[in-house]
């Protein structure tokens, strides 16, 4: 199922966010250019590349991988955010903007990995298992 990510409001709030987050590391010092800065670039970059390359993924189990790919490098970047502002790079209103930002995307890519979730089959096997258990077939299976 090809679908056009330009429709997607995940795919736009993720690129708005590099567009925002370009000029907040370029105020780092040159020291870091080749560390932090390149790092958060390429996680923020990576964030509307893998929603426009899961797009176009046959079916909903493989984009639901690339989502899986943007969240990391979220969660990535989120942690990067954090090194920023504790080593005074950046500025404190600028971190808690992009901060913020970065927040109201992972929970709406969450939402999103959810619904998709959803409309995913189970595979017969463990469903019929979880629900021989008294448990939800939607629920991760356990690592036993």
């Amino acid at each position: 199922m090809v679908r056009d990510y330009n429709d997607l409001e995940i795919f736009h709030l993720s690129y708005q966010f590099v567009l925002k987050m370009y000029p907040y590391v370029d105020k780092f010092p040159e020291s870091e250019n080749t560390n932090l800065v390149n790092q958060m670039k390429r996680s923020a970059v990576s964030m509307p590349s893998n929603i426009a390359e899961g797009s176009s993924r046959r079916t909903d189990r493989e984009f639901l991988n690339f989502l899986g790919y943007t969240l990391g490098s979220a969660k990535e970047l989120e942690v990067s955010l954090n090194l920023s502002k504790d080593l005074g790079f950046g500025g404190e209103n600028d971190h808690a903007l992009l901060y913020e930002d970065l927040q109201k995307l992972i929970a709406k890519l969450l939402m999103f990995m959810r619904n998709i979730e959803q409309r995913i089959p189970l595979r017969k096997d463990i469903a019929m298992r979880k629900i021989s258990r008294g448990e939800s077939p939607w629920k991760e299976e356990s690592k036993e």
